[in-house]
């Protein structure tokens, strides 16, 4: 097979109703253009549509139950819930870039979700700014790299959305860093050429976290004329560094170069959350100890909000930070919250980026009091019969598009993944685990993100025999992989779940040179030879609620 230069641009949670209707339309025009002279269509995500499973599954070719990051952490309880972060380390099987790497490629990666600690290439990897710690660790492949780019770009803000919350400051904050970002891509991708380069700019999703309803007010409630006027030139400014960079990814194409322009998921409105562990206990699967010492506190500190909230003369809560917000919500949370009576508790919530539910089974959870077999068959039963009625008091219409017992998704889900998945399809809800609910369903709290995830996302392909202007269907996130090694004229290992997207090749060029195939990489995950530290795990944990997972 001939040998290609394959470049691909990742813009996480993109999706096309975002391109067509942000900021009254018109936004990246350059993606449009990409989209006139290649290939393009809905991605379908994985489930959960949620960032760390999503750029796993793109990157391994492989679905959550192989790879085996399912969520950002594993959840245990001992009783106290316990969430240990994943990295590269977790991932079981081999990237495109390391199978690459095998083949003789040269191969660079900046930023790509879960690629921290930096797994080892025939190049250059810059790991990504969810699990990294802190810039102080080593973050690049090889290490000499970090220097190298500190000496051409200073301190290079590897997570520029700490502390981020809905200001002109943080927005000016992300634009800066994204264009950074980008001149580093490009310093590195022109000083060490690749025949396989990766990059991702995560913006398009943490601005929508923040700012969904200024960039497409139709999908909730319209903002006051006056703040969308502040908004929109930072906001435009933002959009137009990304859309720079599909600029310069299409100023790239020689006649032997393929673009893929792709997101892990999409995003959508979301107007109420799902209390997951009210509705547990209403259903009689989970009960909290109560006693009237504890309930007279949740009474007061309930009591305490209502009459704050009631008595902000100084409109204080409008100069606060998301975050601080959020701080001040967990700790009456935790503060309001019954903890959990184990001896009769049979399931509870996923964490939010799960979207699942656990079943409290004995023989794998330390606490667990469900009887494998029948009765951890009932207990599922009796979840997704709740799951499926459930029915939005105001709309009449359900809550969910479907909940799977796990092995309907998965052939063969290890332990930590839910054994109920809920998916939520494009339907405005998006799931919260707190204890203190009073109904299992509740408006959106108060500037805490009027989005969520969906799971369409966006994929375009430009460049060599590649047709022009063609919209196709029935892509999956899981297909990127081997269609990705294809166009680079490389085997694809059998035990990929993906398939090679043919179609968006010309019909002659597949004649030519047919998709070929591998033995399965082999490649296992490798857990035991590396862990965070203690304060490096509160580090990870503080960002990911700085971006709005916990």
């Amino acid at each position: 097979m001939s040998s290609r230069r394959v470049i691909v641009l990742g813009l996480d949670a993109l999706n096309f109703s975002l391109v067509k209707d942000g900021l009254g339309g018109g936004l990246l025009p350059h993606l449009q253009e990409a989209m006139a002279l290649g290939v393009s269509g809905t991605l379908r995500s994985t489930l959960p549509p949620y960032s760390a499973p999503a750029w796993v599954t793109f990157a391994t070719g492989k679905l959550p139950d192989k790879h085996e990051v399912f969520d950002f952490w594993r959840v245990s309880y001992t009783p106290r819930r316990q969430l240990t972060p994943m990295s590269s380390h977790s991932i079981n099987g081999a990237t495109t870039w390391q199978i690459a790497s095998r083949h003789g490629k040269r191969v660079g990666v900046v930023q790509v979700p879960m690629t921290y600690p930096p797994r080892p290439a025939n190049g250059f990897v810059v790991a990504d700014m969810i699990v990294t710690p802190n810039e102080q660790v080593d973050y690049t492949s090889p290490l000499s790299l970090k220097a190298e780019i500190r000496e051409h770009f200073g301190e290079f803000a590897l997570n520029p959305y700490r502390a981020f919350g809905q200001s002109e400051a943080a927005l000016r904050r992300a634009t800066d860093a994204e264009r950074t970002q980008e001149q580093v891509s490009r310093y590195l991708l022109e000083r060490y050429p690749c025949d396989l380069f990766i990059s991702v700019c995560r913006a398009t999703d943490i601005v929508q976290h923040h700012f969904r309803s200024f960039l497409v007010p139709a999908d909730g409630t319209a903002p006051q004329a006056q703040q969308h006027e502040r908004f929109d030139a930072p906001l435009r400014e933002l959009f137009a560094v990304l859309d720079d960079a599909i600029a310069h990814r299409l100023t790239l194409l020689d006649g032997n170069t393929v673009l893929l322009i792709v997101s892990d998921h999409g995003f959508g409105p979301a107007a109420k959350v799902f209390n997951v562990n009210r509705f547990l206990a209403d259903l009689g699967l989970a009960e909290f100890h109560d006693s009237r010492v504890q309930s007279c506190g949740r009474r007061l500190v309930r009591s305490a909000i209502r009459v704050a909230k009631a008595l902000d003369v100084l409109k204080l809560r409008r100069q606060l930070s998301r975050e601080t917000i959020r701080s001040a919500v967990r700790a009456t949370d935790e503060a309001a919250s019954l903890p959990r009576d184990w001896a009769h508790t049979k399931a509870w919530s996923g964490t939010p980026s799960a979207e699942g539910i656990y079943v409290n089974l004995k023989g794998r959870e330390s606490i667990g009091i469900v009887e494998p077999g029948a009765e951890y068959e009932e207990v599922r039963q009796r979840i997704l019969d709740g799951l499926r009625a459930l029915r939005d008091p105001d709309t009449g219409e359900p809550i969910i598009e479907a909940a799977y017992r796990r092995e309907e998704v998965y052939t063969n889900p290890p332990a930590h993944c839910p054994d109920i998945l809920i998916d939520f399809g494009m339907r405005p809800y998006k799931v919260r685990e707190t204890l203190s609910a009073n109904a299992w369903l509740e408006p959106m709290p108060l500037r805490s993100g009027a989005g969520r995830h969906t799971p369409e996302g966006v994929f375009v392909a430009v460049g060599a025999d590649v047709p022009k202007g063609v919209t196709v269907q029935g892509l999956n996130l899981v297909d990127v992989a081997p269609t990705l090694l294809y166009a680079l004229g490389l085997p694809v290992p059998q035990d990929m779940d993906g398939r090679v997207l043919t179609e968006i090749f010309t019909e002659q060029h597949v004649a030519a040179e047919p998709p070929s195939y591998d033995a399965a990489d082999g490649a296992q995950s490798s857990d035991a030879g590396f862990a965070y530290t203690p304060a490096e795990e509160a580090e990870i944990t503080k960002q990911l609620r700085d971006l709005g997972y916990v």
